[in-house]
């Protein structure tokens, strides 16, 4: 009895953790340069030392880089990315984390933004001509490590009920961050990808290694 108690207690304390019921359909430790990200890491972006490393630069604001999938039919709807990221430099309002749902070259994407000092995230929705909204900016990370590295998992699951939606679940190091539902036009399913951006300061850059890639259907 007691010890069906305290699974029961446990079940219910991860309820808001991340799914498990999963599939992959692509993971990636960037131990192969030839895994289809880019070439060997050239002060922007590329492997370095069985990691992926980007780099934000004076005339360079932001990096992303998306799955190396060819069709968006390939990326899996609804979907889990998770990726674990380490800050090797970088100013406190830097950010890091994963996009979701991008198509039109970067111009239609959710982004999750993690800041380098654990001090408030953001889930952003870039849709072209329409403009960019925040829709969540919470002022704290929940799980975050400050000596890193982190976990980053995020959730984009299109839903159909009630008229189209999109969900939207961002978890760091297991605990949840944010939990948004987008009702107002949103995104089609698209591309999955790493993204970083540096702060106010364009003289201070942010490098970050991404390491243990993983794009899963969520199965239920």
């Amino acid at each position: 009895m007691v010890l069906l108690l305290a699974i029961g207690a446990f079940t219910v304390l991860r309820s808001d953790g991340p799914p498990g019921n999963l599939a992959t359909a692509f993971s990636d430790a960037f131990s192969n340069p030839d895994s289809g990200w880019g070439d060997m890491y050239d002060k922007t972006y590329g492997y370095a030392d069985n990691k992926y490393r980007m780099q934000t630069s004076g005339t360079t604001g932001s990096v992303s880089r998306w799955v190396p999938k060819d069709k968006v039919e390939d990326i899996p709807d609804p979907m889990l990315a998770t990726v674990t990221v380490s800050v090797e430099q970088g100013p406190a309002d830097s950010t890091f984390g994963l996009l979701c749902r991008a198509n039109e070259d970067g111009k239609k994407q959710y982004m999750f933004l993690v800041r380098h000092d654990g001090k408030g995230a953001v889930l952003r929705k870039v849709n072209g001509d329409l403009g960019t909204k925040d829709l969540a900016s919470p002022d704290s990370v929940p799980g975050f490590d400050a000596e890193g590295p982190n976990k980053v998992q995020v959730a984009c699951e299109g839903q159909e009920k009630d008229g189209p939606k999109v969900r939207l679940r961002l978890w760091v190091n297991g605990d949840k961050v944010l939990d948004e539902t987008d009702t107002d036009q949103p995104l089609p399913n698209g591309w999955v990808g790493l993204q970083i951006e540096r702060g106010g300061n364009a003289a201070q850059q942010i490098v970050a290694d991404f390491d243990d890639f993983d794009m899963s259907k969520i199965r239920g």
